[in-house]
């Protein structure tokens, strides 16, 4: 069966969206922040169909930036169309030279239970080269204009993993370093003490909302307490490392 709407639009409210990819087993999510003459997208999803498609008729002549949270395929996928994208320094290298093969990247794209659109073929699916305009280091304020947006540096997932926070609306999003689902901390590029400290800094803020970069957006912000104390309890029973091994908690999983 063809999946003929790839991107699912969600209306956060007035001038914010989630772009979802519901299609794919991974359920990546992209948001889009509106301003009155800037936007932010952040994320460009896993490059099956080209976002920019999706959120130009919301963009109109805005100039538009690009902030990543981390250099992971899936979150990168859209790169080349866009001519200003924001990264960690950390990762600024992935963007130009991916770490995994493509043929690796293909077989992740591949495994799923969903069907593609018709007009996606494997074979012409690449990896984005386009190089990063500004690097960041964590603590910057990205300026829209009437919306400021924080950005945080919170390595774990990957060295330079970031997650923005708007103060006014008490909004995170949180990339890959926090969402229900399983929360991935095996790769040879993670840090699983630096996961918990990450998680553990998100505490002092105030987030009514956090939209995270898989499957559930508006969850509740009381859900950074109990990923934080899930990452403490294997902390103190040392059982935070590497190790081959996933462990269930009530919304959730941290995979070892």
């Amino acid at each position: 069966m063809e999946n003929k709407n790839w991107f699912k639009l969600v209306q956060i409210d007035e001038v914010t969206y989630a772009i979802k990819e519901d299609g794919h087993d991974e359920e990546t999510n992209s948001y889009l922040l509106l301003d009155s003459s800037k936007a932010l997208l952040i994320d460009t999803g896993m490059g099956v169909e080209n976002i920019f498609d999706t959120i130009k008729h919301l963009i109109k002549n805005k100039m538009l930036l690009v902030a990543i949270t981390h250099a992971h395929w899936d979150h990168i996928g859209s790169n080349n169309s866009f001519d200003f994208i924001m990264i960690h320094e950390l990762e600024a290298s992935w963007l130009t030279h991916f770490p995994l093969p493509l043929s690796r990247v293909k077989e992740e794209l591949l495994s799923t239970h969903q069907p593609f659109p018709k007009s996606f073929n494997i074979d012409n699916y690449i990896l984005p080269t386009k190089k990063a305009t500004l690097l960041l280091k964590g603590d910057e304020i990205i300026d829209l204009g009437s919306r400021k947006i924080k950005v945080i540096h919170t390595p774990g997932h990957s060295p330079g993993h970031l997650v923005f926070y708007e103060e006014a609306r008490k909004y995170l999003f949180s990339g890959d370093i926090i969402y229900k689902g399983e929360l991935d901390c095996y790769y040879p590029s993670t840090e699983p003490l630096l996961y918990r400290d990450s998680i553990n800094k998100l505490l002092s803020l105030d987030v009514k909302y956090i939209f995270g970069g898989h499957h559930d957006i508006f969850i509740d912000g009381s859900f950074i307490k109990e990923v934080s104390e899930a990452f403490n309890h294997l902390y103190q029973n040392n059982e935070l490392h590497h190790q081959e091994k996933v462990f269930y908690f009530k919304d959730f999983s941290i995979r070892l």
